[in-house]
């Protein structure tokens, strides 16, 4: 049955049907957001310090309510009898468009997640990475600033090749 067939006089109790299930959906997809949600912060922060544990369970709770959110979406609109595989289909072909484009991107990232996860270096540590040289001030997924005396370099993630831990008299020389 399709979407403009629902709402025919004669299918009452089947247009009533699909809002108790989309109900459902909604409730089920919330659930699930609450407790994954939950889930990944108290893991991260058991496992991660305090800082690490904030960034990385920010990421994956964001990538997890996106996933969430497209799942529900998807599952609402076959219940009302729209077909989602164009959808899907112009999904994955976006997917494949938007990897092209943003290979950096996405190369910051996955250094970004691993300096995180692995704790390569914290803020306040003095390094030297991509040619720069200071003091770390904040980590993202992103990027990695530092600051030397007055001057702030905000490094791209990608560009870390090679990380330096200097001892923190270094400062000074």
């Amino acid at each position: 049955m399709n979407f403009s067939q629902l709402f025919n006089a004669g299918n009452l109790e089947l247009l009533a049907a699909n809002f108790i299930k989309s109900g459902v959906i909604l409730t089920a997809g919330f659930i699930l957001h609450v407790i994954l949600n939950t889930i990944i912060r108290s893991a991260s922060y058991k496992v991660l310090d305090e800082q690490t544990g904030a960034s990385l369970s920010k990421v994956l709770t964001n990538i997890l309510n996106i996933a969430i959110f497209a799942i529900v979406v998807l599952m609402l609109l076959g219940q009302w009898g729209i077909d989602i595989r164009p959808i899907l289909a112009g999904a994955g072909l976006f997917g494949v468009v938007v990897g092209f484009g943003a290979q950096t991107l996405i190369r910051d990232f996955i250094t970004g997640l691993f300096v995180l996860v692995e704790n390569l270096y914290a803020v306040g540590d003095y390094i030297k990475v991509a040619g720069v040289e200071g003091t770390v001030v904040n980590i993202n997924l992103r990027t990695t600033v530092l600051k030397n005396s007055d001057i702030i370099h905000v490094v791209p993630n990608s560009q870390i090749t090679t990380i330096t831990k200097l001892p923190n008299n270094a400062k000074n020389n």
